[in-house]
């Protein structure tokens, strides 16, 4: 923090420097705001499974209301008690595009739920969910205080490390009926696969997982080596024994889209990309061991899904493990000798990137052809392939939720097509309208949410929310990796944040990774401003 002039010679006279003050009340504010998000949150749990949602949230809430009401008084105090007036035109320079994103998501949040005609729904949101309107404007709040008044300290991420480590490896335990904290005491065998560790769901924990794992594989895939790379291989592969257990396919293509933006960076310089390798070895041996211990314990495994146990048993990937080692040995040895030029090969980078993009049409397409019996016959071996087949059962029942989500949308009005139905009233729209449809299928189960969170936020938000809200995840994403050379750390925020993307086009905003990610938004701004009052 930067003193002005004549605090200066206060210092220099002995004197206190009272006008520091509040600023370094709002940094220390901020750093105990992430102390608590970070290092506590992911452990807190009441009644078990039981209780989760409710929990959270109570967490969530009271931490935040008390960061958010003080920090606001004592900024308000700060304001009063300055001598020079503040200057308007600096200050609005200093604006960013993802500021300017987040504030156009704040303002189609109150446009909203002014119009919606479920108020008394959108005020904290459904239950269990709790994704109304001052949940969200939470999100926004500390993301500007953050990125304003934070002092970071690496403390915070080793606060996350340990927390989101003791949160992997439980989940790892849990697994193998290993229930050292009495989870599934009372609960039934059936129910056992959706909930692990101290997150609750099963795609609650897998989008934890993508949002915070990115963190640890730069640490490794950066840091110089060290004492402390072991710790983060041990972080990492207990990490990967969790992504090959969870039991969640989304969280594949998160940390799928995690790893080519380090693949994509890797490129930079041979240490990158040997580091990447080590990445990929790391991932493909954990879920090896995973697999080993299922066959070595089929009566503690708790049953997976077939995409989860073709990743930790399938001999198919013992073969690729074995080439991806073969390929880092001779990279290694050639860099030994002087030999390794990565950087003159980034036309396989972009020949990647194109694959990538290239790969997204053709699946719809396939799925398309596949699902309306048109698959020609040379492509009729696909069949077997459940991912394909768009039905009411794909995905876990996606299929029918997303084909009402659409019908739900095109019936909207003109004014909820532009401002959504309101924040989070998504069941409140629903089940006035289509209970019936609806009980038919989910039976007493309620459906909270369109199970995608840019389908429910175009819902809940119409399309200027939408926009606002995508906006501030692409905008993150883009900005964090424009500014990376000189913060490199940010590519591991964009890396969260695509990893996020990817698997919520499968979930849908809670208050455990949603708060998250806005915390880690106000974090990346606030290392690329520089600038903390």
């Amino acid at each position: 923090m930067k003193l002005h002039l004549d605090e200066k010679k206060d210092a220099v006279k002995g004197k206190f420097p009272w006008r520091t003050v509040p600023a370094r009340m709002l940094h220390m504010l901020s750093g105990m705001y992430l102390i608590c998000m970070l290092g506590i949150f992911p452990l807190y749990y009441h009644n078990k499974y039981y209780d989760m949602g409710p929990a959270k949230f109570s967490f969530f809430w009271t931490a935040t209301l008390l960061f958010v009401a003080v920090s606001l008084i004592v900024l308000i105090f700060f304001i009063l008690t300055r001598e020079n007036t503040p200057d308007l035109k600096a200050a609005a320079r200093k604006v960013s595009l993802l500021d300017l994103f987040v504030l156009a998501y704040m303002v189609s949040l109150l446009i909203s739920f002014a119009f919606s005609d479920y108020k008394a729904a959108g005020i904290k949101g459904s239950g269990g969910w709790y994704m109304g309107l001052y949940p969200q404007l939470f999100f926004i709040a500390v993301y500007f205080l953050l990125s304003r008044f934070l002092k970071f300290r690496k403390v915070y991420l080793w606060a996350l490390g340990v927390s989101s480590f003791l949160v992997f490896l439980l989940g790892v335990l849990n697994r193998f009926n290993v229930d050292p904290l009495g989870f599934y005491s009372g609960l039934a065998e059936r129910y056992k696969v959706l909930f692990l560790s101290t997150l609750g769901q099963a795609t609650w924990y897998s989008s934890f997982l993508c949002t915070v794992l990115p963190i640890a594989m730069f640490f490794y895939w950066y840091g110089r080596r060290s004492w402390k790379t072991p710790i983060f291989a041990v972080y990492l592969m207990v990490g990967f024994a969790s992504l090959g257990t969870q039991n969640s396919d989304s969280a594949f293509i998160g940390m799928g889209l995690a790893f080519f933006v380090y693949f994509w960076f890797s490129f930079r310089s041979n240490e990158r990309f040997l580091r990447f390798l080590e990445l990929v070895l790391l991932c493909l041996g954990s879920m090896r061991v995973v697999g080993i211990l299922q066959m070595l314990f089929p009566k503690q495994t708790v049953p997976l899904e077939p995409l989860s146990l073709f990743l930790s048993q399938n001999l198919f990937l013992w073969a690729v493990f074995a080439a991806v080692l073969l390929l880092y040995l001779a990279l290694y040895l050639q860099n030994r000798r002087g030999r390794m030029r990565i950087t003159e090969a980034k036309r396989v980078r972009n020949v990647c990137m194109g694959l990538l993009i290239a790969a997204i049409p053709l699946v719809l397409l396939l799925i398309c052809l596949r699902t309306t019996g048109h698959l020609p016959a040379g492509l009729r071996f696909l069949d077997s392939i459940g991912y394909l087949n768009f039905d009411d059962q794909w995905g876990n029942g996606r299929g029918f939720t997303w084909k009402y989500a659409a019908s739900m949308y095109g019936e909207y009005s003109l004014k909820n097509k532009l401002f959504g139905c309101g924040p989070d009233c998504f069941s409140a729209y629903s089940y006035e309208f289509h209970a019936e449809l609806l009980k038919s299928k989910w039976g007493n189960s309620t459906l909270t949410n369109a199970h995608n969170e840019w389908l429910n936020c175009l819902l809940n938000l119409g399309i200027f929310g939408f926009i606002a809200y995508m906006g501030t995840f692409v905008t993150a994403a883009a900005t964090f990796f424009s500014k990376c050379r000189k913060r490199p750390f940010l590519i591991a925020l964009g890396a969260c944040t695509l990893a996020y993307m990817g698997h919520n086009l499968f979930c849908y905003q809670q208050v455990i990774c949603t708060a998250t990610i806005f915390i880690l938004f106000g974090i990346g701004r606030n290392l690329i401003a520089g600038d903390a009052v």
